[in-house]
């Protein structure tokens, strides 16, 4: 076992170690041996004080080791420190190329993109054809005894279908024929009208229907395209379809409703078909359109149409048919004299000649037609927004719309005179015809000749020459200027038809029969007046017939005895057998309300 050294030796050096033992041992043997001899003696020793052995032992150490000299107190950072130098100088490192520090670019910060947030994507609008063929099996064909119209279905509820039309297409028919999707046909029944604002609504039952539903009118804007669709001019076969934009949204105030106006055309038949979105939503329902003019057609708005459909589909809820309130204006001064030898119905103005020879307007005066020159008269004619006469001394005088000169009458000697659209004719003394005015279809261009009468109609003339035969120029559509042989007593040339009293006292008719106002009227006739789209005729008995076009009660002839009847555009006027003068129909600017 390896020797243990005392604790307080550690830290001595081995030197120091051996010196202490060479002077301890002798000391600690001097000591044991003078025990020992005092031991070994038969006297008792003298006392003497026991020595302090740990005394004794420590000043022998103290004596034997050299004063020691105090250690610092090792620092010993220092200490690690130097040792690590003394390594390091020990086992020198290589020394090395420092590498280069790069350069940083700063990167610019990136500004944040927003990402907007995904739109949804609209539905393509689906084809014209698409859309029609989707819409055709919801508009429907409307025939009565006299008209052939359109309708569009707009609600369904089993086997019954509900359809919107226009009120003058139904108005006093006993028979209204619907035919669907050009092949099935059901007897409709008449549910409500407004006579008005110009709309009906009928249904049908039995059968398997599709309907349309009502667009937005509100999000219309102008040059928006729309198509029209119904049965035009009463053609077999399917639905006419035409094309065109929003030309106008306005007000009328003779509907009392919101019509749109576009250049899609409307003819006669048209009435009361729907005029559609390209999406094919009903947005208004067409009702009437000008035939002198180029894209000048109108609708009634779904705006209107869908506020009136809960009152007009309840049959117990039918409302009385509403004649148009007539325009505030300044009383006509009266005559002493009230009594007419001849009457004359224009556009929107009726003027007359009354005994006395003086004549006298009433209605629309826009362009100074309602208001005659002095003079005694011998006849008048009111045409669409002027009037012309022969004064006693033969002369011609016209006032009103100058602008394609129709006011302009030659200096002559006339027998009469009969104003149309905007063009004028007349016979003179000596039989010869003469023009004025608009002569775009050639309708100012007569034939020659001797005549017995002449009438101007809208874009045609037709005359009765002195021996009997009628004779038509101008615009030949619908063979308007194309007459039926025979002898004939007076000829009245219409906007698009004409009516003529052979001198049997039969009237035919001829030309564009949209509304039956061509249609052939049984009895005998002393007179016939054809206007707009309709016709009145006298009777030998005297009475007073009308037929065509009614959406105005312009056909709705009172009971009397007539002298004499005109036909105007939507109001007809007549002199009775006492002098007085009548008038029905369309009274919006005071044409059918005679002085008194």
């Amino acid at each position: 076992m390896a020797a243990k050294f005392p604790a307080p030796l550690l830290f001595l050096g081995y030197n120091a170690y051996m010196l202490i033992m060479k002077t301890l041992i002798p000391t600690i043997l001097t000591l044991l041996a003078l025990l020992t001899a005092a031991c070994a003696g038969n006297a008792p020793p003298t006392p003497t004080a026991a020595p302090d052995l740990g005394a004794t032992v420590q000043a022998a150490v103290a004596a034997a080791l050299p004063a020691p000299t105090p250690t610092p107190t090792p620092n010993i950072d220092a200490t690690v420190e130097a040792r690590l130098a003394a390594t390091i100088a020990a086992h020198p490192t290589p020394a090395s190329t420092p590498r280069p520090i790069p350069t940083r670019t700063l990167r610019p910060t990136p500004t944040p993109t927003r990402t907007p947030r995904p739109r949804p994507t609209p539905t393509p609008p689906i084809s014209l054809s698409a859309m029609v063929a989707q819409a055709r099996p919801a508009v429907v064909r409307i025939d009565t005894n006299t008209v052939t119209g359109s309708g569009a279905i707009f609600d369904t509820q089993g086997q019954t279908a509900y359809i919107i039309t226009n009120h003058h297409v139904i108005e006093g028919e006993s028979r209204v024929t619907v035919t669907v999707n050009d092949s099935a046909d059901y007897n409709a029944t008449v549910l409500g009208a407004d006579h008005t604002r110009d709309l009906a609504v009928i249904r049908i039952c039995c059968g398997q229907f599709q309907k349309l539903t009502f667009g937005n009118p509100d999000r219309l804007q102008l040059g928006d395209e729309i198509i029209a669709i119904g049965y035009a001019l009463g053609i077999q076969g399917p639905p006419t379809i035409t094309r065109g934009i929003v030309s106008a949204i306005r007000y009328d105030p003779e509907y009392r409703s919101d019509v749109i106006q576009t250049d899609a055309a409307v003819n006669p038949g048209n009435s009361g078909g729907p005029m559609l979105s390209l999406n094919g939503q009903i947005i208004g329902i067409n009702t009437y359109g000008y035939a002198e003019t180029q894209g000048l057609n109108f609708a009634i708005s779904a705006a209107t149409v869908q506020q009136l459909i809960p009152t007009l589909r309840t049959a117990s809820a039918r409302p009385t048919p509403t004649r148009r309130p007539s325009p505030t204006r300044r009383p006509t001064p009266v005559p002493p004299s009230t009594t007419f030898a001849s009457v004359s119905a224009g556009w929107n103005h009726t003027c007359g000649v009354k005994t006395n020879g003086s004549v006298i307007c009433w209605g629309d005066n826009d362009y100074g037609q309602a208001t005659p020159p002095s003079g005694n008269f011998a006849s008048v004619s009111a045409g669409r927004s002027y009037t012309c006469g022969v004064k006693a001394n033969g002369s011609a005088v016209c006032w009103g719309n100058n602008d394609y000169g129709q006011t302009t009458p030659p200096s002559s000697a006339f027998a009469s005179v009969s104003a149309g659209s905007n063009h004028t004719c007349g016979v003179k003394t000596n039989g010869w015809v003469v023009c004025w005015g608009d002569n775009d279809y050639g309708q100012t261009t007569p034939h020659s000749g001797t005549f017995a009468s002449v009438s101007a109609g809208s874009n045609h003339t037709c005359g009765v020459k002195t021996n009997g035969s009628a004779v038509c120029w101008g615009d030949n559509s619908f063979a308007v200027t194309t007459p039926p042989s025979g002898t004939f007593a007076s000829v009245s040339a219409g906007w698009n038809q004409t009516c003529g009293v052979k001198t049997n006292g039969s009237v035919v008719c001829w030309g564009r029969d949209f509304y039956g106002d061509a249609t052939q009227y049984s009895g005998t006739f002393t007179s016939v007046s054809a206007r707009g789209w309709y016709a009145c005729g006298v009777k030998t008995n005297s009475s007073v017939v009308c037929w065509g076009s009614n959406s105005y009660g312009q056909a709705t002839a009172p009971s009397g005895t007539f002298a004499s009847v005109s036909a105007g555009f939507s109001h007809t006027c007549g002199i009775k057998s006492n002098g007085s003068a009548v008038c029905w129909g369309s009274d919006q600017h005071g044409q059918a309300t005679p002085p008194k």
